[in-house]
């Protein structure tokens, strides 16, 4: 929560790695769903996490939130 609070990518929901597998229903089934941490490490994990409840057109942002701020795309 405090990275998320600290900005993150516009439009994000902040899902903490420890409750993606109880907020799988949050995730929607027929959309790309794109995981996002500081670095992509974390988000790596959600997204194996969130493969393992049966969901599909998953990404992770390599690099994460830093590299994102990084290539000067916008933050909120």
């Amino acid at each position: 929560p405090a990275e998320f609070a600290s900005g993150h990518v516009p439009g994000a929901v902040n899902i903490p790695l420890d409750t993606v597998l109880q907020r799988g229903a949050e995730l929607a089934d027929d959309k790309d769903l794109i995981f996002v941490c500081g670095v992509g490490e974390r988000s790596a994990v959600a997204a194996e996490m969130a493969a393992s409840l049966g969901k599909s057109r998953l990404h992770n942002l390599e690099g994460g939130t830093q590299a994102w701020r990084g290539a000067g795309y916008p933050i909120e």
